[in-house]
């Protein structure tokens, strides 16, 4: 096949119509049979699939039949469907559901003896496919349409393995199977009793071999079975699907093969239980797709890329089990368990996309009818940045007071099959907030548990998100008397903090750095107007000021302090009275880049989306500032759209006629094409046009829309449905005079696109966007951005994703690393002659040596590479990682000099002091045990005490020290040439620089250390090691306290414990180039087996 495919289509709503389905000029399907005449075609070859036609005409079990093919059809195949006759007649909801799945916006329009043509993609949002359909005016009419639409094929390189596993054990007729790729492996005299292995090919998928061992019968079966794992290389695939019985002889060799592929239940393995298992070789125990049961049959699904998953890329696990074994549910990332559950409900773990650091992690017992847990689940969702991955599964069971705005706002991180979600179902899905329902790894069962996996990639700049959502909201004296400004949810401003008047945050505007925070109460001193100007006066060109009124901020505010204001931009601050609301985000300097909100008798909402490459001047034809701005309340309804350019600004649309304003414009030149309004409060025909008005727009133009004053009584499932297909995830939940915007992209996935609704208030938005040529049509395959971007958010097709670039970023996209917000600066583009390297060790302490580690270690080194790269602080091939073990068989690294061992340490720190000159920086982060000749409590003026770092032997097999004495001369011999920065996560690691000889500049240790077990904690700590361990015992202390009360302490709870009992708290840190900071936080402590995310500590700023 050639890089594309043409199809064409046509469709007859007539009793005698005939259609055709053509695939390059040759029919795949033809004839005059009723109802929808489907073709699905596989995207990566172009063959055809299936061909089938369902007779929704006449029978609704048809319908269902047809949602339930194409809920089976592979994630990126192309769909292509043609109505013969009729297809209306008894079109169910769950296939019209279906239908939007491919990318259909029309299909719930479909009339009786409509004809209707569609080439969509599955998982495609709705809107991005290509179809006509025309309904008959009158009855007795025949109406046809035809369509012709060309896709491009998926890249080879760039594919996506989907893998599933199925085990019955004894149970269900004892079935197993292996699919790939929605295809049925077959094994030669098939399945049969105990071990059925399929060994594929990780680089593009192909079967290599299948084998059967009869583990139930014999025990030689087993040797043979490990030895054919153990001849296996690195990184293949394996998938096994028990069937009857594996377990009856199956040998501690034969189970430590099994735990080599990444499994973590083989050995609970017991006589015909069901097990199934999608493994890599050389996988970290807990990182694989994997399910067990004792009663039910299991399922595993696994989508892989074709590339290499180990550099760059990182393992998402979520296991899943209804009632069976009690509920448990299991969420892990690497390998590390995030959660390891027995609650009932729906558990959500929110993931870091540039580092796969797990950052929220939250249970909703939406189990129980007396709760009101699902409102605190759609809160999570909803406040969930677009772009970040979402993981979810159900624990004993999820559905029982799962309503359905619930299962909505499940929709808005891709579930397609969360509508039939039933009483203690198993299910669980690796989701992306704003991608379309069925562009993501899924899966639901009513039989047993399950398991999906995703090796999500990290090393791309498309996994960064669009924009930054920096929201300022107002709320005078009279309508809350709050004020809040946050980014994506994130409060800048504590509220304790807030008070009277101008609350200000200012942030640096290129990667959004808090430069200040502060209040000013105008209401009650003249001098505070003067303290801000001086404020604003001091920031730089290009700073981002967000301001919100809290009470009042009128009485006192100065000519000087509004004339500044002015400066930014406001048009609106002449007018501020007493206690009125009014919030404003404004670029200092860049003209018309602003956006601001005034309300007399409401609260003002004010929201900038801020390029996710950072602000620049609206220089011409570069960039078009667009804001919207809305006020549902009758008595102050308004609505205003306008564009601001290098030339100036316009109002191209708005007034105080109540009603939804439209604006479409040009994805290229960002032409206004046309602007409607739609009177949805008054009228339902508005409401119909409105929705027919959207439903033609085509793929990619954005859409602008304003509500002003009461938008809702009126507005249909249609009209929502179709406001869906621009972006929109808050519509359904609209009221009669809310305030509602939204800036829209036409084929956008709902929750993908920047949209603001509030109760009656006014409300603004604004977002820069670019004129940048598009394709509409340049690689539509989903399957394709999983594998290149991981779960790329609302982007279900890259000619979305052209979209998306053209629109929300900045000409010179991909030229600095994608970070997010409050992480440290990356670094310029130029760093001129300075060298940056970094040496990241993680001992896991393998090959039968004892440690309490628990795998941490090898994991850590490699997030922290993740965080450190991703941040920009160290350019990936200056990052050098050694460990003592790549699987769990305690396989050495292939290469000696990737070992964890004591001399290869000191040569790569001794090499880094050889080559250090002026403005260097280098990095040392270790993690794994450290020791000293002395046991806490300690005298610090003991100057026989030593502490280590416990390395290993040049050959791996012993332990070897690595003493503070050693690494003092290394620091001495660097002799502040360079900036050299040691991270250690091990005991003791505080007092490796409190003696010997004084630098010449201070020395500052920062120690790691390991409390409890596996709970890593971060200390900012003195130069003595007494600091270190009193902080450690704190924490240890507090957290043993509040098991032992009978509930799981968490972060916040530890945090303050910790930070009123440790004399660190308000410290003031001399750091060794230099600067200072203040510990305000004992940061990043987590309880139990949990992440802790490098990439956003202050102690990395000198690093920067």
């Amino acid at each position: 096949m050639g890089e594309q495919i043409t199809v064409d289509l046509r469709s007859q709503g007539n009793v005698s119509g005939v259609i055709y389905i053509k695939k390059n000029g040759q029919e795949v399907l033809a004839g005059s049979e009723r109802g929808l005449n489907v073709a699905v075609i596989n995207a990566d070859t172009g063959d055809t699939i299936l061909t089938d036609t369902f007779d929704t005409d006449g029978n609704e079990s048809e319908s269902n039949r047809f949602a339930s093919t194409i809920q089976s059809v592979l994630t990126g195949s192309i769909v292509a469907i043609a109505v013969c006759d009729d297809a209306a007649a008894r079109l169910s909801e769950e296939a019209k559901q279906a239908c939007r799945m491919l990318g259909s916006c029309r299909a719930h329009t479909l009339h009786f003896r409509g004809a209707w043509a569609l080439v969509g993609i599955k998982g495609a949002a709705p809107g991005l496919a290509d179809e006509k359909l025309e309904n008959p005016h009158n009855a007795g009419d025949s109406v046809s349409v035809e369509l012709t639409s060309t896709l491009p094929l998926r890249p080879a390189d760039k594919k996506t393995i989907i893998i599933s596993a199925m085990s019955a054990g004894y149970y269900s007729e004892s079935d197993a199977n292996v699919s790939v790729d929605g295809q049925a492996v077959s094994i030669p005299g098939g399945y049969g009793r105990g071990l059925n292995v399929i060994v594929l090919d990780e680089s593009d998928g192909k079967v290599l071999e299948t084998r059967v061992f009869d583990t139930d019968d014999s025990a030689s079966e087993s040797e043979k079975f490990a030895s054919f794992i153990d001849g296996l290389p690195y990184g293949r695939i394996v998938a096994i699907a028990c069937k009857d019985d594996a377990a009856a002889q199956l040998t501690t060799s034969a189970r430590a093969a099994c735990a080599g592929l990444g499994s973590s239940l083989i050995d609970t393995l017991a006589f015909r239980d069901a097990w199934a298992i999608i493994g890599i070789k050389g996988a970290s125990i807990g990182s694989v797709a994997e399910a067990q049961s004792s009663k039910k049959a299991v399922h595993c699904l696994a989508w892989m890329p074709t590339e290499p998953i180990y550099t760059d890329s990182v393992s998402i696990l979520s296991q899943s089990n209804g009632h069976d074994k009690g509920g448990q549910v299991q969420l892990a990332i690497d390998g590390i368990h995030a959660a390891d559950k027995y609650t009932q409900g729906i558990t959500l773990a929110v993931v870091e996309t540039s580092t796969g650091i797990l950052e929220k992690l939250e249970t909703f017992d939406t189990s129980d009818v007396n709760q009101e847990a699902h409102k605190d689940l759609i809160n999570m969702i909803d406040t969930t940045p677009t772009g970040k991955i979402v993981i979810a599964t159900v624990s004993d069971d999820g559905a029982a007071n799962l309503p359905s705005e619930a299962r909505m706002a499940l929709g808005q991180i891709g579930s397609s099959l969360i509508q039939k979600l039933a009483f203690r179902d198993s299910w669980a899905i690796i989701g992306r907030k704003g991608c379309a329902p069925g562009a993501v790894p899924e899966i639901l069962s009513n039989t047993g548990p399950l398991a999906v996996q995703f090796w999500a990639s990290l090393a791309t700049s498309a996994l960064a998100r669009p924009y930054f959502c920096l929201r300022a909201l107002s709320a005078g004296h009279d309508v809350g008397n709050t004020a809040n400004i946050s980014v994506d949810h994130q409060p800048l401003i504590q509220q304790e903090k807030l008070s009277r008047g101008l609350n200000v945050v200012v942030l640096e505007g290129q990667f959004y750095q808090v430069l200040a925070t502060d209040c000013f109460d105008t209401d009650g001193d003249e001098a505070e107007s003067a303290r801000f100007v001086k404020l604003v006066e001091k920031q730089q060109n290009g700073s981002v000021i967000a301001i919100a009124v809290f009470d009042d901020a009128a009485a006192r505010l100065t000519t000087e302090a509004k004339q500044t204001i002015q400066s930014l931009g406001s048009t609106q601050i002449q007018q501020l009275r007493f206690r009125d609301s009014w919030s404003m985000v404004a670029i200092k300097g860049y003209q018309g880049q602003i956006q601001e909100s005034l309300s007399t008798s409401s609260q003002a909402h004010c929201t900038f989306c801020l390029p996710a490459n950072g602000v620049q001047p609206l220089t011409s034809g570069a960039q078009t500032l667009l804001k919207a701005l809305s006020s549902g309340k009758e008595s102050s309804k308004i609505s205003s759209i306008t564009l601001t350019r290098a030339s100036g600004s316009r109002e191209i649309a708005g007034g105080t006629t109540s009603g939804l304003t439209t604006v479409e414009l040009d994805q290229n030149s960002l032409e206004v094409l046309e602007i409607r309004q739609f009177d949805t409060g008054d009228s339902s025909s508005a409401s119909d046009n409105l929705a027919e008005c959207i439903e033609s727009i085509p793929t990619g133009h954005i859409v602008i829309v304003a509500a002003c004053g009461n938008v809702a009584t009126h507005l249909s499932e249609r009209a929502k449905l179709a406001l869906g297909s621009i972006g929109s995830a808050h519509i359904r939940h609209i009221q009669d005079n809310d305030s509602w915007a939204i800036n829209g992209i036409k084929g956008a996935a709902p929750g993908s696109v920047c949209e603001c609704m509030v109760g009656p208030a006014q409300d603004a938005i604004g977002m820069v966007l670019q004129e940048s040529p598009t394709s509409r049509y340049g690689g539509r395959q989903p399957r394709a951005l999983f594998n290149i971007a991981g779960l790329l958010a609302g982007a279900v097709m890259a000619g979305l994703v052209s979209i998306f670039t053209g629109v929300y970023f900045t000409s010179n996209y991909g030229s600095k690393p994608a970070v997010s917000f409050k992480q440290v600066e990356p670094l310029p583009t130029q760093h001129g002659p300075s060298q940056r390297k970094a040496l990241f060790v993680g001992i896991n302490y393998g090959r039968g040596q004892s440690t309490t580690l628990k795998k941490l270690p090898l994991a850590y080194a490699r997030q922290m590479k993740r965080a450190m790269v991703m941040a920009g602080l160290f350019p990936a091939n200056e990052c050098i990682v050694l460990v003592d073990e790549v699987g769990n068989n305690h396989e050495k690294p292939p290469n000696p000099e990737e070992w964890a061992s004591k001399g290869n340490i000191q040569k790569k720190l001794q090499s880094y002091v050889a080559d250090a000159k002026e403005g260097d920086v280098y990095l040392f982060f270790y993690f794994g045990h450290g020791s000293s000749n002395k046991s806490p409590p300690v005298d610090p003026n003991d100057k026989t005490r030593e502490e280590y770092l416990v390395t290993l032997s040049s050959d791996l097999n012993r332990r070897e020290v690595l003493s503070d004495v050693e690494l003092n001369e290394i620091t001495h011999a660097m002799n502040g040439r360079a900036n050299l920065t040691f991270l250690f996560l091990a005991c003791y690691s505080g007092g490796m620089f409190d003696k010997h000889p004084p630098l010449p500049y201070r020395m500052k240790g920062i120690a790691l250390t390991a409390v409890d077990g596996t709970i890593p904690a971060i200390i900012e700590s003195g130069s003595q090691v007494e600091d270190v361990y009193n902080i450690a015992t704190v924490i240890r202390d507090e957290v043993k306290a509040m098991k032992n009360s009978g509930h799981t302490p968490t972060y916040a709870q530890v945090y303050d414990e910790v930070k009123a009992k440790t004399s660190e708290y308000g410290k003031v840190i001399k750091l060794p180039n230099g600067q200072t900071i203040t510990v305000d936080y004992v940061p990043q402590i987590y309880v139990g087996p949990n992440y802790c995310d490098p990439s956003k500590q202050k102690f990395l700023q000198p690093l920067a």
